[in-house]
This record gives structure tokens, sequence and C-alpha cells, in this order.
């Protein structure tokens, strides 16, 4: 069953411009999909399953990593998304 997650009062940064210091997100999990973005925060806050105040964070593309060795494969792939980089280029491993 899809989840709905909102984050409000966030800095929403596009890769090169910060958007906005207090807008929201919504996203769904099943299938992932950004649901919609607010470069202000709607009153009243829109219903989600899971409600996240994002005060003080900022919310920004994933980071890409263009040299990585993925030796280990699975576990070293979970770390990377931990840190938010959800595109690696991987130099060659028997993985």
């Amino acid at each position: 069953m899809p989840t709905t997650t909102l984050i409000h009062s966030t800095r929403i940064f596009s890769g090169t411009t910060l958007l906005t210091s207090s807008g929201s997100i919504i996203f769904s999990t099943s299938p992932p999909t950004i649901l919609s973005l607010h470069l202000s925060n709607p009153t009243p806050l829109p219903p989600a399953d899971i409600v996240i105040n994002g005060t003080g964070h900022t919310i920004l593309p994933g980071l890409i990593d263009g040299h990585v060795h993925c030796h280990k494969g699975v576990p070293e792939l979970a770390k990377a998304i931990k840190f938010g980089v959800t595109t690696v280029c991987d130099m060659y491993s028997e993985v």
C-alpha cells in the first residue's frame, strides 16, 4: 500500500538555485513519485501518512558519484543511498 510523506518548512535547492527557504514537498513510496512541490507552505498543510517538520534542513537532488568500486555490491550501494548518492558509476567490478 502506498504511503505519502509530507516534508514542510524546509529549504528546497534545485542543484543550482535555492528555490525557497520554507517550502514543502509531498511524495509517495509506491511508485516513488513526487506528488507536489510548494514554494511556500500551504495552509492548512495537506494530509499525509507521515508528516516531517523540515525546519533547518534542505531538500536537494540526489548526488552522483562518478568513480566508485563496488567490490562488495549491495552493501556499498546501500551506504551510498544513505548519504544521498542516487547514481554511481562503477569502475569495473566483478559484481
